[in-house]
Protein backbone atom coordinates (compact mmCIF):
# COMPACT_ATOMS: atom_id res chain seq x y z
CA UNK A 1 0.00 0.00 0.00
CA UNK A 2 1.44 3.37 -0.96
CA UNK A 3 0.91 6.58 0.93
CA UNK A 4 0.19 9.77 -0.99
CA UNK A 5 1.72 12.83 0.62
CA UNK A 6 -0.01 16.12 -0.21
CA UNK A 7 3.17 18.07 -0.93
CA UNK A 8 5.22 15.19 -2.27
CA UNK A 9 7.64 15.66 -5.11
CA UNK A 10 6.61 14.28 -8.50
CA UNK A 11 7.36 10.68 -9.37
CA UNK A 12 10.02 11.70 -11.92
CA UNK A 13 11.99 13.58 -9.25
CA UNK A 14 15.35 11.87 -8.69
CA UNK A 15 15.43 10.55 -5.15
CA UNK A 16 18.45 10.92 -2.91
CA UNK A 17 20.61 7.82 -3.20
CA UNK A 18 23.60 8.91 -1.14
CA UNK A 19 26.70 11.05 -1.53
CA UNK A 20 26.82 10.28 -5.24
CA UNK A 21 23.79 12.45 -6.02
CA UNK A 22 23.42 14.51 -2.85
CA UNK A 23 24.60 17.77 -4.43
CA UNK A 24 22.16 17.60 -7.35
CA UNK A 25 19.34 16.33 -5.10
CA UNK A 26 19.94 19.23 -2.71
CA UNK A 27 19.60 21.80 -5.50
CA UNK A 28 16.49 20.14 -6.94
CA UNK A 29 14.72 19.75 -3.59
CA UNK A 30 15.64 23.32 -2.64
CA UNK A 31 13.92 24.68 -5.76
CA UNK A 32 10.94 22.41 -5.12
CA UNK A 33 10.65 23.71 -1.56
CA UNK A 34 11.15 27.34 -2.62
CA UNK A 35 8.35 26.93 -5.17
CA UNK A 36 6.07 25.88 -2.30
CA UNK A 37 7.42 28.61 -0.01
CA UNK A 38 8.74 26.01 2.40
CA UNK A 39 12.52 26.14 2.05
CA UNK A 40 13.05 28.71 4.81
CA UNK A 41 11.82 26.25 7.46
CA UNK A 42 14.62 23.88 6.45
CA UNK A 43 17.36 26.37 7.27
CA UNK A 44 15.79 28.30 10.14
CA UNK A 45 13.71 26.94 12.99
CA UNK A 46 10.20 28.33 12.78
CA UNK A 47 6.81 27.92 14.35
CA UNK A 48 4.98 27.90 10.99
CA UNK A 49 3.37 24.46 11.21
CA UNK A 50 1.92 24.47 7.70
CA UNK A 51 5.21 25.29 5.97
CA UNK A 52 7.03 22.80 8.16
CA UNK A 53 4.51 20.09 7.23
CA UNK A 54 4.91 20.89 3.52
CA UNK A 55 8.69 20.72 3.79
CA UNK A 56 8.68 17.46 5.75
CA UNK A 57 6.30 15.91 3.22
CA UNK A 58 8.53 16.92 0.33
CA UNK A 59 11.70 15.70 2.04
CA UNK A 60 10.24 12.32 2.98
CA UNK A 61 8.89 11.78 -0.54
CA UNK A 62 12.27 12.58 -2.09
CA UNK A 63 14.30 9.92 -0.27
CA UNK A 64 14.15 6.10 -0.31
CA UNK A 65 12.85 4.04 2.61
CA UNK A 66 16.33 3.39 3.97
CA UNK A 67 16.93 7.13 4.32
CA UNK A 68 13.52 7.73 5.88
CA UNK A 69 14.70 5.54 8.74
CA UNK A 70 17.52 8.04 9.30
CA UNK A 71 15.18 11.05 9.55
CA UNK A 72 11.98 9.61 11.00
CA UNK A 73 12.81 10.72 14.53
CA UNK A 74 13.33 14.34 13.48
CA UNK A 75 10.68 16.67 14.86
CA UNK A 76 10.76 19.30 12.13
CA UNK A 77 12.01 20.04 8.62
CA UNK A 78 15.13 21.82 9.86
CA UNK A 79 16.20 18.75 11.83
CA UNK A 80 15.60 16.59 8.75
CA UNK A 81 17.58 18.96 6.51
CA UNK A 82 20.46 19.13 8.99
CA UNK A 83 20.50 15.34 9.44
CA UNK A 84 20.60 14.72 5.68
CA UNK A 85 23.36 17.29 5.32
CA UNK A 86 25.38 15.63 8.08
CA UNK A 87 24.91 12.19 6.51
CA UNK A 88 25.59 13.00 2.87
CA UNK A 89 27.41 16.30 2.46
CA UNK A 90 31.08 15.80 1.74
CA UNK A 91 32.93 18.11 4.11
CA UNK A 92 36.16 16.14 4.30
CA UNK A 93 38.96 18.75 4.39
CA UNK A 94 41.49 16.07 3.47
CA UNK A 95 39.84 15.23 0.17
CA UNK A 96 41.47 16.68 -2.88
CA UNK A 97 41.02 16.51 -6.61
CA UNK A 98 43.81 15.45 -8.89
CA UNK A 99 43.85 16.73 -12.43
CA UNK A 100 45.21 14.47 -15.13
CA UNK A 101 46.57 16.40 -18.09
Amino acid sequence: MSVILPYAVSSNFEKLTGRANYDTWKVAIRYHLEDRESYAVCITATENAEKDRKARSALVSSVPSAVIKEIQSCENAKEMWDRLSKLYEDKNPNRFVSLVL
